[in-house]
């Protein structure tokens, strides 16, 4: 993700992120920070994706991996798409 400024400048963001307990926050640099956002549905996903839009500061999310985890109960022939 981007900040608008340094990343330091941004603690109170950067505490919120903390109460959102299906993201991790990894490193940072300059005005970017890295997190990891990891829940059970896409629905969830796009909530947290949507409220870390809106959080002061930022502006920009980016994408580097989307990975869905099948739970196992089918296999890829008979996944629904």
């Amino acid at each position: 993700m981007t900040f608008s400024s340094e990343v330091v400048e941004h603690a109170a963001t950067v505490e919120l992120l903390r109460s959102i307990p299906e993201l991790d926050i990894g490193e940072s640099s300059g005005c970017r920070l890295a997190i990891v956002i990891d829940t059970d549905s896409q629905r969830r996903d796009r909530e947290i994706w949507t409220a870390v839009q809106q959080l002061p500061g930022v502006v920009e999310l980016a994408v580097a991996m989307v990975a869905f985890d099948d739970d196992g109960q089918q296999n890829d022939s008979q996944a629904d798409c």
